[in-house]
């Protein structure tokens, strides 16, 4: 017979004693055959024994994979085992040191701090909301708006800058702003009168021009980030403006919290909010006649009945004004951008062609009928009530979304892929907000020579010295919906890989509408829920929310961290809130671009209380900003709690403390 390549493999497998095992004492092979196993195996095959060899191979691979995977199972065993007395002396070790470091000094117990260590305290937080501690200023290597004392920042002469070949222009755009030969930011350079350029440098940026590579710095222009100015004809256009000029259509629900008083309050003063998913439509070239021969801009008002509506909740009547200022379109204004898009963002506006019909459609200044139309106005102020938990109805209207087919005349779903040819698709962020890329170039995710991720790009963007993303209204919301969704995947992703996912997916598979309803009639009742699957179901969703920021699981598994925080070191003697006011803060006006002198502070300088609200408002990075120093200042400066590389350093502080 004759032996496949495969079969010879696995026969070859066998030692020279095994293969002579099956032979008959009446047949020998010379001693020359029997001292070489490819040599036996052409002996035996030629003998007739090709099938005895297969059977013994295959009867000696059964066994040695029982060997193995038994051998596997008693190290997995072992492994354990050892892994839980390690972690076990390791917690018991961390428990001894915890408690010695912790014995009470009673002597202390309830002592107040002299005058002298008082006035020490409140000295040390002056000086940290003092104008040199709050100044900012822009790195001319990265754009970021920093903190000069936080981020380090130095001045130096641009020739002096380490490895400054890293910075130069690897895209050559004509609006770049070069500096001997670098791609800098000018806000952050400082012209000598002598001629020679200085250059404001943070320490993260300095750092990485150290090192000897070839790349450019992460976070530098020169790495793809170089976005440009804004001209004037983008930065006067009104939301539904930057709508009819885009090629892509975010949809965020963005609401705006009014007080509970009832009170007549500028909207623009009011806080904004997420509410629901983020979605984003693509306009549709196949569906629409008039596409097929041309790209025309700007598009059809119709288009705004599809991706805009406005709803006012509350018992007055709405606001007009507002409405007028924050939704009219300009005629005037519309052909300006896209005129100044046309020449200067070929990308994406190169082949556009500015409809003159279209543009006769437009209002001089007004709000256009396709808005009106949808306003609605909601006097029950309990559909914005927030629940805390989600509910079987929630799946269950979710579910029947996903069951139903919505068809949007002239709109298609843009999904959220990448590929290696962004000429054919380009990227998301460059397509949507022309009005923040207005070159059509640094968008997220884009190509770089040096990879920065969403997060790190968005808190770049957050940070970049104009201020234009952190006030824009819906850019940080996109982004925080887009982060969530990714960690709902990821969380998802976990989920499916667990061993008993496919055994619950059959088990989930069997729900119906049917028993959603049941189960949310159950809830309203107040009763627990009896349908196994959909118990099954709600724990699933649970557990994956829980990787989610923001969401109703996340901040319960916070509460059960400051619970278990609580049992392991014994409640708190005394619970202390604070709550830092941002609306009349001149810290918090400082953050959001305000001039106030900390040093000589007169109260009744500086913004008024309308452009106080306006300013947080429109600025959520610089009151979240301020929150955080805040509370990061009084910790360290009043109560002495300062927490530096997963350790805790501890002094008096202006509590009794101890």
């Amino acid at each position: 017979m004759s032996l496949t390549d495969f079969d010879r493999e696995a026969i070859m497998k066998l030692t020279v004693k095994e293969m002579l095992s099956i032979i008959p004492s009446s047949v020998s092979f010379p001693a020359r055959v029997r001292h070489r196993k490819g040599n036996v195996l052409s002996a035996a095959v030629e003998a007739g024994f090709g099938n005895d060899l297969l059977a013994l191979a295959g009867a000696k691979a059964g066994q040695r994979s029982a060997d193995a995977v038994e051998r596997q199972r008693r190290k997995r065993e072992r492994d354990r085992e050892n892994q839980s007395s390690v972690q076990e002396e390791r917690r018991v070790a961390r428990r001894i040191v915890f408690e010695q470091s912790r014995t009470p000094d009673f002597s202390h117990f309830l002592q107040l701090p002299s005058d002298e260590e008082l006035r020490a305290y409140y000295r040390s937080f002056y000086e940290a909301t003092s104008n040199l501690a709050l100044a900012e200023d822009v790195c001319g290597v990265c754009a970021r708006l920093l903190n000069v004392r936080q981020a380090a920042m130095k001045v130096m002469p641009v020739c002096s800058l380490p490895h400054g070949q890293r910075l130069r222009s690897r895209n050559g755009h004509p609006a770049e702003n070069i500096v001997e030969g670098l791609v800098l930011a000018g806000e952050g350079v400082i012209a000598g009168d002598s001629g020679t350029c200085h250059i404001r440098v943070c320490r993260s940026c300095l750092l990485d021009l150290e090192r000897d590579v070839e790349p450019p710095p992460k976070l530098s222009l020169a790495n793809g980030l170089w976005i440009g100015k804004v001209p004037w004809q983008l930065q006067t256009l009104t939301f539904p403006e930057q709508l009819l000029i885009a090629h892509l259509y975010p949809r965020v629900f963005v609401v705006k919290l009014f007080p509970r008083d009832r009170r007549a309050r500028d909207p623009e003063s009011l806080q904004s909010a997420l509410a629901g998913n983020v979605s984003t439509f693509e306009f549709n070239m196949d569906k629409i006649a008039d596409m097929i021969d041309g790209r025309l801009l700007p598009q059809h008002l119709s288009i705004l009945a599809s991706v805009l509506s406005v709803t006012y909740v509350g018992s007055s009547k709405l606001p007009k004004q507002w409405l007028r200022s924050t939704f009219s379109v300009r005629r005037r204004h519309v052909y300006e951008a896209l005129r100044w898009l046309k020449a200067n963002n070929p990308n994406y506006y190169g082949s556009v062609t500015i409809d003159s019909g279209r543009l006769q459609q437009l209002p001089e200044n007004d709000v256009p009928v396709e808005i009106v139309a949808n306003a609605r106005h909601e006097e029950d102020v309990g559909v914005v009530g927030a629940r805390t938990t989600a509910t079987c109805r929630d799946m269950m209207n979710s579910t029947r979304q996903m069951l139903a087919t919505v068809e949007m005349t002239g709109l298609r779903s843009f999904h959220f892929t990448h590929t290696s040819d962004e000429r054919d698709v380009g990227n998301f962020w460059e397509k949507a907000y022309p009005v923040l890329f207005p070159y059509g170039v640094g968008g997220i995710e884009r190509d770089r020579a040096v990879n920065v991720p969403f997060l790190e790009h968005v808190q770049w963007l957050l940070q970049y010295h104009d201020r234009r993303f952190r006030t824009h209204p819906t850019f940080t919301f996109l982004a925080c919906g887009i982060q969530q969704r990714r960690q709902a995947l990821g969380s998802a992703r976990l989920q499916m890989r667990r061993g008993d996912f496919l055994r619950d997916s059959h088990i989930l598979s069997t729900i119906t509408i049917a028993d959603l309803d049941d189960a949310a009639a159950q809830e309203a009742r107040g009763e627990m829920v009896t349908n196994a699957a959909v118990k099954l179901l709600k724990h699933r969703v649970q557990s994956t929310a829980m990787k989610v920021m923001g969401s109703d699981a996340a901040r319960l598994a916070l509460r059960s961290q400051i619970w278990s925080t609580c049992i392991w070191f014994n409640p708190p003697n005394v619970w202390v809130t604070i709550n830092p006011d941002d609306l009349h803060d001149p810290v918090a006006q400082i953050f959001a671009g305000e001039s106030i002198d900390m040093d000589a502070f007169v109260n009744t300088a500086g913004p008024d209380k309308q452009r106080r609200a306006r300013n947080i408002a429109r600025d959520g990075y610089a009151s979240a900003t301020f929150f955080h120093y805040m509370i990061s200042t009084i910790l360290e400066t009043l109560f002495g709690v300062k927490v530096v590389k997963n350790s805790r350093v501890e002094s008096r502080g202006v509590s009794s403390a101890k």
